[in-house]
Order: structure tokens, then sequence, then C-alpha cells
């Protein structure tokens, strides 16, 4: 019951819990006793205690009709074991240990009937109000709670102001002063009025502004305190059956700059009353006030309502409207502000609406806030629900800053009943987007957000610009998929828009119900949440292996180990992300496993280094940011060239398919070794990789080789290391062969055991493949042709290269002619060509493996019509096509004296 017997008066709280984890919230008196035990509250949960209900618990002791009620919230020890394991128990504001968890509370209050367990009001009720619960961060900026000030209190125009102050030091003897400061300009009653009281432990001291000044007086009230109280002003104007709660504000820290973000003027006959004090005892404060339309652009306003000056420690109101317009409906009357100070400052923003005449009066009053801070514990979101709690717990997106409402209610079909809106203000100079959910007081998502899934639940959004403002309205056709009758609660994400930083929202709900028999009307500031970078103590992230090289196109495996001390972390999600230079090579998210391990496997077709780069993606945003534990790894790809030089260019097989190499014949092994220089030449250059040249062998018989300084065998490895050209070189002597066989030869990465060669583990850069073949001759008399001299061909001489019984194409051959005399007079004259001296051809055989140049007997010196010449042809293998025969193919030389006449 206020003073006059305005009442009684009944209240319900409300608590949300703002985590994603499960909590114990706890009850105690201000003077520390518990009441009860304590009561679970899932993730993101709320539950609402009525005014008997906590009577029941012992809130009210001694015949007392109304106190103080301090909330505590705590992590169950489910959350606290996990928060534990993962090393994510942050500091709260005062430096304890991680015990406190985020949560918001708000109280609604109505006479003369008792409110339900879903806060509901209705004709039985004539006022109703409420406030929003002091957080433990905002008692310690006001000095740890000494030092308040209400910026308005008033006994003009029929209110009465009953002012509140309560003991939640836990001790007694508390010395309380409470100054009463007239606004500037007034002249009724004296200009300061000051009080003391000593207050016992949980103590509340009632102040009855009407029995200390006179009729007409305004002003504000400022408190000082030996140690932590809390206070609150009723103001209420019984003819009209209004009631409105002014919250105090902290006198220390104060800003200098705050955000009103719902200012109405002539709005459906809804006006506003902005109320400023100056915290300053010394100096004046010039105070501007710019007012913003819902685009963000600026009114247009009369002197009276935009600026005001403030003498040391006074205050003073603004009464907007400043139209004269009858009431209407059109929201371009719906306004927010900043108000600017030269010096710090308080304001209470009220909002009225006088209907039609006595009883028909709607009131409510908010405190404009300042720019929210970082304070107290980070409230984790979807980051540390899916990805931290090892899947314990469902929640939501990451936001850079939540705003919590503990009590969201829709009215029935027509409008009627307890109805809440959410206007949110913008006042920085970036777009910034809000998504809203609405939650059941299970802490379930409620319609129209309430598909999708635990790791994306459905939200609705809406972009506002800088400098604008949002209504979100369950009767606007944006929102108006929320059941009607609904009571929930309403949780509000910010992300800066276009990937900016540093930008925040200001809300406030009103809760009106028009079918309340006077006043229905409460307001709530939404409760802000700034969530910084996120850091993970004790939780790393190791990528192996951290360096590597690979061949082009082998399957490269990485693994990330994410734990948290020695506990391995499963379920999370873990982003690879590949890239060289500026382009991404290849990306994907990965799920850890019960080993606390991902793995990624790749591949790259492109000779170069890339680099790997792993994170615990832990905001789901699929880039690894600031504070997600990561780690990078390095990857060089290699390419190779292969060259057999000595050998001739490579070779055609024509099997079916057709084959290529290098072609030696067995002639040349036949009587002596053959030397190959081996050059494997890496793409990228770079020095001391280490390399294994490799030589095997294929086919019957005895096939031998050896590298140089080696051992003659079937096979053999040579372990080489790259030179500053990206190089390694050798020489593979082929030792024994015939026709049939082959030497493979290979360059690998000595990827295994070093030094030896490892199937598994080495890669293969490139190979070539030397087919032991055979070279034939032979010398062919033109029958058709009469022998002797004369200008047709008188034969043929054929080189025929095969590998096994197939040709062999663009094997270098040479065809000679050797011991004729080309000028006479004692012997023969031989030539490939008719008419001119030709002792000498060269080319590579065709793809029937032959290369065949015809005879021409030029002269025939001693006219005795024979050939002379002995072993005159000869044709075998030229490799390096200088016209010089190096092995004779088999036949070659022929044409013993006669052959061919």
């Amino acid at each position: 019951m206020l003073p006059g017997n305005f009442g009684p008066l009944y209240s319900a709280v409300t608590v949300q819990n703002l985590e994603p984890l499960p909590i114990e919230i706890r009850l105690t008196r201000p003077d520390g006793r518990r009441l009860g035990s304590g009561i679970a509250l899932g993730p993101r949960a709320a539950r609402t205690f009525t005014a008997s209900e906590l009577q029941a618990l012992g809130l009210f002791e001694g015949g007392a009709t109304g106190s103080g009620l301090v909330i505590e919230g705590r992590f169950a020890d489910e959350s606290q074991d996990i928060l534990g394991q993962l090393g994510l128990c942050d500091t709260d504001f005062d430096g304890s240990d991680c015990l406190y968890p985020a949560i918001a509370a708000v109280e609604k209050h109505a006479r003369p009937a008792a409110l339900g367990m879903d806060a509901r009001t209705g004709p039985a009720q004539e006022s109703v109000s409420g406030q929003t619960a002091v957080r433990e961060e905002t008692l310690a900026q006001a000095a740890d709670g000494t030092r308040w000030v209400i910026p308005v209190i008033q006994t003009n125009n029929e209110w009465r102001t009953a002012i509140k102050v309560t003991n939640v030091s836990r001790r007694g003897d508390l010395s309380v002063t409470l100054t009463l400061r007239r606004n500037q300009g007034l002249s009724a009653g004296q200009a300061v009025y000051t009080l003391s009281q000593t207050l016992g432990n949980g103590q509340t001291w009632t102040i009855d502004l009407n029995s200390v000044a006179p009729p007409e007086w305004v002003g504000s009230a400022w408190i000082d305190a030996g140690d932590e109280v809390v206070a609150v002003a009723e103001r209420y104007k019984p003819s009209w059956k209004m009631a409105l709660t002014t919250e105090a504000a902290p006198r220390d820290g104060a800003p200098t700059t705050l955000y009103g973000a719902l200012i109405f003027r002539e709005y459906n006959g809804w006006n506003t009353g902005i109320n400023l004090v100056n915290l300053d005892p010394v100096n004046a404060n010039a105070v501007t006030l710019a007012y913003y339309a819902a685009d963000g652009s600026v009114q247009s306003v009369p002197p009276e309502v935009s600026q005001i000056t403030l003498d040391p420690g006074a205050s003073a109101f603004i009464y907007r409207p400043d139209i004269s317009a009858v009431p209407s409906l059109d929201r371009s009357r719906v306004n927010a502000v900043v108000i600017t100070g030269s010096r710090p400052l308080a304001v209470a923003i009220d909002e009225v609406k006088y209907r039609s005449g006595p009883g028909q009066g709607q009131a409510m009053s908010y405190l404009a806030q300042g720019r929210p801070q970082q304070v107290g514990k980070e409230v984790y979101d979807r980051p540390t629900t899916e990805a931290r709690t090892f899947g314990h717990v469902s929640g939501r997106y990451w936001y850079t800053q939540t705003l919590a409402l503990p009590l969201f209610q829709v009215g029935d079909a027509s409008g009627l009943g307890d109805v809440s809106g959410i206007e949110l203000f913008n006042p920085g100079g970036q777009a910034q987007r809000a998504y809203v959910q609405f939650l059941r007081a299970s802490g379930a998502p409620e319609a129209p957000t309430a598909s999708g899934s635990a790791e994306a639940p459905a939200a609705l959004s809406v972009l506002i610009p800088a400098g604008g403002h949002a209504i979100i309205y369950p009767y606007d056709a944006a929102w108006s998929g929320v059941p009607r009758g609904f009571t929930g609660t309403a949780l509000v994400g910010v992300d800066d828009e276009g990937g900016g930083s540093g930008g925040f929202l200001v809300g406030i709900s009103n809760n009106v119900n028009y079918a309340v028999n006077g006043d229905g009307s409460a307001v709530y500031a939404l409760t802000s949440s700034v969530h910084g970078p996120l850091t993970l103590s004790g939780v790393t992230l190791e990528l192996t292996p951290a360096s590597d090289s690979n061949a082009v196109n082998a399957d490269h495996t990485l693994t990330a180990e994410l734990r948290a001390g020695t506990t391995a972390l499963r379920g999370r999600s873990i982003l690879f992300r590949v890239t060289r230079g500026n382009s991404v090579v290849d990306s994907d998210t990965v799920t850890t496993g019960t080993n606390g391990q991902a793995e990624f496997e790749y591949t790259n077709d492109e000779a170069g280094t890339d680099t790997i780069t792993a994170c615990w993606d832990v905001d789901g945003s699929g880039t690894c940011d600031p504070g997600e534990p990561s780690d990078t790894a390095s990857k060089a790809w290699y390419s190779a060239t292969l060259t057999l030089d000595d050998l001739g260019e490579t070779v055609t097989v024509r099997t079916t398919p057709a084959q290529t190499g290098y072609f030696v014949p067995q002639e040349a092994l036949a009587s002596s070794d053959w030397d190959v220089p081996v050059i494997c030449d890496l793409s990228p250059d770079r020095s001391g990789v280490r390399v294994l040249l490799r030589f095997t062998t294929t086919g019957g018989g005895t096939v031998t080789g050896e590298w140089a300084g080696g051992s003659p065998g079937s096979s053999g490895v040579k372990p080489k290391t790259t030179d500053s050209n990206g190089r390694v070189t050798d020489t593979l002597t082929l030792l024994q062969g015939s026709n049939g066989n082959t030497f493979v030869v290979s360059c690998y990465l000595d990827k295994g055991t070093t030094g030896s060669f490892d199937e598994d583990e080495d890669q293969l850069l490139a190979s070539q493949t030397i087919y032991i073949g055979t070279l034939s001759f032979a010398v062919a008399d033109d029958t058709s042709n009469t022998a002797g001299v004369g200008g047709s061909a008188d034969g043929t001489a054929t080189v025929t290269a095969k590998f096994g019984t197939s040709n062999v194409q663009g094997v270098r051959v040479a065809l000679r002619i050797e011991g004729d005399n080309d000028t006479g007079p004692t012997s023969d004259n031989w030539s490939f060509q008719s008419g001119s001296n030709d002792d000498e051809e060269r080319d590579r055989t065709t793809s029937a493996g032959t290369f065949q140049q015809s005879l021409y007997w030029l002269n025939d010196w001693t006219n005795n019509g024979l050939d002379l010449i002995s072993d005159a042809f000869r044709g075998g293998w030229d490799p390096d096509q200088n016209g010089t025969i190096e092995v004779d193919a088999a036949g070659s030389p022929e044409d013993a004296p006669g052959g061919i006449s």
C-alpha cells in the first residue's frame, strides 16, 4: 500500500535465463536470508513468481506488505562441469570466479487485484506499472550502490510520489541521506530538502514526498548511503488511477550522451515528458536533444524542446508535444532521441496518455540508456552451445549484442489484453540488423521463430538504418505470427551490418492493456549484453603435419586435433581452408570425432606451395575469426621433368595401346655397357628436397643395371638431394638386357624412411621407360633393274626397330656407304641418290619401325660389271643423329663382293 491508501499493490516478478546452459536461481530477502531452495531454469527459460508465492516463501515478514527482492543465478552443476572442463569460466565484474550466469528480470505490479503466473491484467485491475531489475553491474557503477539519483519526483497536478530506498548491503545501522532538489525555474516550497535515516539489515525506507514538499513541487532525489542500497520512485495520480515507476540511475560513471528509444508526439493520444538532471554539482550542463525518425533522418523541432542549459546539480523537464494536431496513428510521430550534455547527466522519460476523463489515463516511465558496455560474464550463444558444450545444449546464432525482454505478451485476436511492443533504436553511424526470436517460458522457440535447427533457429530480422528505429509489434504484418494470448520472452540479437564493428541498439518495451479499468501500462528497458571477442582459455587446436611436400595430384591428408587441456572435444566444427596467394584452393568443414580429431584430404594439380588453415569455427561464420582456436600448415606440391640423355628422343612402341619411352637396342649391350645420364628437374625450384632415383626391370632373361657407385641388379635406388636449381643428376648404367626387356626409371619424393624406397609412402614425381629392343639391317637387290651403272635404283638398305615383335617408331638411325671410291679409278662408287654422291642418310624409324633408302651404282671405274667393294653398306643406331653409327644393327655391315650387281 502506498501513502494515501493507494493500493493494495501486487507484484509478479519474471526472471529470464540468458544462458544456453541450465542454471539455478536463488531468491533472497534483502537481508540475505534465502527464500526456499534453488529453482532450476533450463537454457533460455523464464519463471514468474507471484506475490502470493513470494509471501509463502517468506519474503514479507512481521506484517510487512512490501520488500525488496534479490535474485541470484548460479550455473547448475552440470553447466559448471562443462565450463570448467573447457576453461570458459570468465570472471565477473568484481573478479570472482565464474559463478554467476547472465540473467534478466522485470517486475510488474497492479492494484487492487493480484496478478497470476501469466502476469496478465484485466478489468479487475485499475493501475499497472513495472520496473526492470537492477543488474549487479549497475549496482557496482553506482559506487557499489551508494550514490544514486531519481531524475523526477513530483507533487504537482495531483501527482503523489513515494520514494523507496532498500538496504541490500546485508549489514545493519546503514546511514542514508536523501537530498531532494527542486527543478530550476520553479518556486514552490524549498529548493532543497535533506532527510536522513538509519536502516537496519534489509530494511526499506519509504518517503512520502507529499508530506515533505508542498503541492506543485517537482524535482529530483539524490541518494547517498554508507553501503549498498537500491531505490525507486512510485508516482501515482489517484484521481486518474495512473501509476508509473521511475528507477534510480547511478551518479558515478554516468555518460554525457544518453539515448531514448521511444518518444511520442501526440501519437494515438500518447505524449512524452523528458526529465533531465545535471549530475555535476559545480558546473552548468549545456544539453541538446536530437530527435530521429524511423529512417534515421533528424527531425526539425522548436528550440524549446531541443536545447536547455541546466544549472549545477539542477533538474528540469521538457514536455513534448510540440505540434498542434489531433491525436494520430501516423508513425512519423514516433521518434527516438539522442540527448547530449556538456557534463554527465541522468534522464527519465515519461510516457503519458490522457483519455476521456479521470480513470482513463495511462502513464509509464523509463530511464534513458547510455552506450551498453561489456560488463560481467559474456552471454555465450550458439558457439558455446553446440560447439563448446559437448552437444549437451542447443542454442542460437552468435551476436555482437543481445537484448533480453523477460516478459513479452500478446493480446487476443481483436488486439485487447496485455500487449507488448518493442522499440529498437540504432544511435550509431552504421546500419544494424536485429534478429528477433520469441521463446516460451520453457526456453523453446515460439512461432513464427520456432522453425529451423538447433544450429540455426529461425529468427525474424529487421535492418535498422543509422539513426533509425524499428517497432516490433505483434499486430503488424511482419510480426503477426506470434500466437494470440502468448506470454513468454523475447531475445533480440544484433549484428553489425556490412561487416562493421562497434555498433549497438537500445530497446524499450511498452506493455499496455486498455481493458484495465484505469491505467494498464508498464514499460521495461531491454537488458543489454555486449559480447566481446571470443576467447577460449585452455583450448588448443593442432594441425599436423605442420609442413610437408607432395607430388602433384597425390592425396594429402591433414589432421586437426581439438582439446581442452587433455580432454578431446568431439562434435566440434573444424573449418579447413587451403589458400595459395590470394586464391582459395579448397575448403571444407569436418566434425571432430570422439578423439577430438577431424581429417581433411585434398589434392592439387599445380606445383607450388599452399597454406592450410584449420580453426574451430565457433560461430559457424564460415571464416576463421579472431579468438577462435586455429593452426596453420604449409604444403609444397612438386612436379618434375625426368630426362634421360644420350638416348635420343622418346619413341613410340606400336603396341595396342601404343607406349612411349626411350629405345636402346640389345646390340648396344651385347658386348659393352651403356651409360644413361639421368636428370630429375623439380618445379618449383627448391634446394634440399629429398628425392629417390629408382630403376626397375621387366622381361625374361637377365636384365641388370646400376647407379653410379652402386651395385648391379635388376633394380636399384639412389637417394639424392636437389641442388639450388631444384635438380638431381646421376648416371644409370645399363649392363644386361635383351629384346622385350625394359628399364623403368623413376623420380620419387623421399617421404618415407630416408634413403630407402617405401612403396606406401614415397610419391612418384616422374617416370620414363627404356625399351630394350633390337635393330636389324638388310640390303636387297632390285631384281627388276639390270645390273650395271644407270639412273635406276639398284637396291635398298633398310634398318628395322622392334620391341619384341612390335614396331618402334621414332628410333634415331643412320645408313652409311663406306669403302667405295667416289672419284675413281680403282674401285666402284655407290650413292643413296641418283646423279650425285651421297654416302650418308639419317632419320627416325617410321610407324612401320623402318628407315629405308635406295642404293645407286654410280660408277664402275674398272668397267668389269662387278661390285668389288666389301662390307660397303652399314645401318645402325645414331641416338644423337650426327651421322655416326654408334651401334651396328644386326646384319650390318653387308654386301660381300658381287652381292648387288
